[in-house]
């Protein structure tokens, strides 16, 4: 019947009134001293924000539950940078492998002056006018129905992810790319059948070239930058590194980090690869990522979420590490124009739609043996 209260809350004890009887003195303090926790479900924890991490009963994965949106605005008012100091910039003990020099103190002094001139360059080098040229695949042909059938993949990898953990995976630039490419994947599919609807189909080209790039370095930074510097550097004992490995090759961490490439390659190049890569293309990709930058480092970092310590505002190489993000994504921009360009594509997109094409014969055939059968 007692209220269990929460780390760092005033001892307001609600103590029923058999026990405020001079004879029962001891048992209410004793209660006081060591209180019970009440039993709690997989997915529930009532744990005060930013003070503790949890795991869930009875499964391998650990994590956190992000705090309540209504205490984080109250936070964002406050003039502390760090919204929970006490935790040292790890929100709930969870960054807590990532060195404290990372999470805490002052900023490099470079990161705002790149930040402001980024922000700067960005709005004054905006294409006038910001057009797209909204190209999908024939309705009901191969392409639209891998549409189809990589949206309702992705949707339910995402919600796979969201069923297990929450809401807190949705501030990952893998999560945050994965529902890109999940919307791209729906909205080439519905404006193929309807091209007319109002301001979709220059939506869905806006987002075309931000989920191929995204897909593209994301597979490349995680698998072969961020997995194996995590690995090395930042888990110390051979529990840890396992646990780590266990975790990266789970299926929806494949599907996000690795499946993710073949699926955008296909839905923004295979599928209309006549239409070449344009400036307005580079801007809503860069035009995205600052919008992620924004909500990492303004946020996320005053929260004390730190998913991607190399780009860390407070390390002295952070604007190296920035710079480096910006060229690949010109590389990008400059690689995938160049192979739609040089014709390589079409032979790949016209060697799968020959075997589309021979599935169905196959299905067909398959079809009339069966009912040959059964007459």
């Amino acid at each position: 019947k007692f209220r269990w209260q929460q780390p760092g809350e005033a001892q307001n004890w609600r103590v029923p009134r058999v026990l405020r009887r001079p004879q029962n003195k001891g048992v209410v303090q004793k209660l006081q001293r060591n209180p019970k926790k009440p039993k709690m479900s997989k997915k529930q924890s009532r744990v005060d924000p930013g003070s503790e991490r949890f795991a869930t009963k009875g499964g391998n994965s650990t994590f956190f539950k992000p705090p309540p949106v209504k205490d984080i605005l109250k936070r964002l008012l406050r003039p502390s940078w760090l919204l929970y100091p006490e935790n040292k910039g790890s929100l709930g003990g969870f960054f807590d492998f990532v060195p404290i020099h990372l999470r805490y103190g002052h900023w490099f002094f470079l990161a705002p002056i790149f930040i402001v001139a980024f922000a700067f360059i960005l709005f004054s080098k905006r294409p006038e006018p910001l057009s797209f040229e909204p190209t999908f695949p024939e309705p009901f042909s191969f392409y639209f129905y891998l549409d189809v059938v990589f949206f309702i993949n992705n949707a339910y990898v995402l919600y796979l992810i969201l069923g297990k953990v929450g809401p807190a995976p949705l501030v990952t630039f893998t999560i945050w790319s994965w529902c890109i490419l999940t919307f791209r994947c729906l909205s080439s599919a519905v404006c193929s059948v309807y091209p007319s609807i109002p301001l979709l189909p220059n939506l869905s080209e806006f987002f075309r070239f931000p989920a191929l790039v995204a897909a593209t370095l994301t597979t490349i930074v995680w698998n072969f930058v961020l997995a194996p510097v995590m690995y090395f550097a930042f888990f110390k004992t051979q529990e840890s590194k396992r646990n780590f490995l266990l975790w990266n090759l789970q299926f929806h961490m494949q599907e996000i980090h690795t499946f993710n490439l073949p699926i955008a390659v296909t839905n923004a190049v295979l599928s209309t690869g006549s239409r070449m890569l344009t400036s307005s293309d580079l801007w809503s990709a860069f035009f995205v990522l600052f919008s992620y930058s924004l909500l990492y480092l303004l946020i996320l970092d005053r929260l004390g979420v730190h998913l991607y310590p190399v780009f860390s505002p407070r390390s002295k190489f952070s604007v190296i590490a920035w710079s480096v993000v910006f060229c690949l994504y010109g590389t990008t921009f400059l690689y995938w124009n160049a192979v739609m360009e040089g014709g390589r594509i079409e032979s790949l997109g016209g060697g799968a739609q020959t075997l589309f094409n021979t599935a169905i014969g196959m299905n067909g055939i398959v079809r009339d043996a069966v009912k040959e059968i059964l007459s």
